[in-house]
């Protein structure tokens, strides 16, 4: 007797469960009133009932079958959920632009649930159009003239702010073209020294031995000095925008001026060891400090003019 209740129970159970499980799902339509005026809205409220199992999340697509009425906009969806049961609702706002009888929907919802694709379709439902009264036992009226409204002068503070700003704009795009076009100091016209240039360099390098830098452990700033020296030797003694060369760009042009391969390698030899100090911040021997000094020395009395090496024999 007890294995027959039991029985009865399971049955019914898997009954209900069963019922569950097979259940469609379904939609219906409802709109909040079947009478408007030509270019009126009215809502259309799709609604469909889901039952709610173990499985994956659930996707739905509304598509209009009917498209009688034009779609305004499409509100934003609610759902409602219950133990066994979710509810959900999409609203429609639509309008027809015409006067008559039109069908609203029918609406077909596809529901996927990740395994399958399930489709219901919702009710259509009338809605009547009517145009705006009009008397006709009323004279036609002639075409109102162009009304007088005063200007308000918050109409144009948008425009004078957008004035301002293009102004400021145009401005700066003015100041900006004149420093980007600024000419450099054109080669030839640097600032005429006050003694002859080969007095003047020999006096720059005697003044950077006295400092002692490079003793006092400054040595980036002691090979920054004597190559800013050389370079503007270069400058001056060979009219070319040394200081704006890399050392490479020296190493390649050097040859086209009065300089022997001795010179050039006792130039390219000062400034690559003061590439190796600034950039890869190495800190040369004293021997090495000492000999750079003595290299650009060497380097100006190979490369000084022919008039000066005439007027120290003398």
């Amino acid at each position: 007797m007890k294995t027959r209740k039991i029985i009865f129970l399971l049955w019914i159970v898997f009954g209900m469960l069963q019922s569950a499980f097979a259940q469609k799902f379904s939609a219906s339509l409802s709109i909040d009133t079947n009478q408007i005026e030509i270019g009126d809205w009215v809502t259309a409220h799709v609604e469909f009932k889901v039952p709610k199992f173990k499985g994956a999340e659930k996707k739905y697509q509304i598509v209009e079958l009917g498209q009688q009425v034009e779609l305004v906009r499409t509100l934003p969806e609610k759902i409602d959920t219950y133990p066994n049961l979710a509810v959900y609702h999409q609203r429609f706002v639509v309008s027809a632009y015409d006067s008559g009888v039109f069908q609203v929907g029918p609406f077909m919802v596809t529901l996927n649930d990740g395994r399958k694709n399930d489709t219901a379709i919702t009710n259509y439902l009338p809605l009547y159009v009517s145009t705006v009264p009009v008397d006709t036992t009323q004279a036609i009226k002639p075409i109102n003239t162009i009304l007088d409204v005063p200007y308000v002068w918050k109409e144009f503070v948008y425009w004078y702010a957008a004035g301002a700003v293009l102004l400021a704009l145009l401005i700066a795009l003015y100041f900006l073209w004149k420093w980007y076009t600024k000419k450099k100091p054109e080669e030839g016209k640097r600032p005429p020294l006050k003694v002859p240039l080969y007095v003047w360099v020999r006096g720059e390098l005697k003044k950077l031995e006295e400092e002692k830098l490079w003793q006092k452990d400054e040595v980036k700033q002691y090979y920054s000095r004597l190559t800013d020296i050389v370079r503007m030797y270069l400058e001056y003694r060979y009219n070319w925008n040394a200081m704006e060369a890399t050392t490479e760009e020296i190493a390649l042009q050097v040859g086209k001026y009065d300089v022997n391969d001795i010179a050039k390698d006792l130039l390219l030899g000062i400034l690559r060891n003061a590439d190796l100090v600034k950039f890869a911040k190495v800190k040369p021997a004293p021997d090495t400090n000492m000999l750079c000094i003595k290299n650009a020395y060497d380097f100006v009395e190979m490369t000084k003019p022919a008039e000066q090496k005439q007027e120290d024999k003398k």
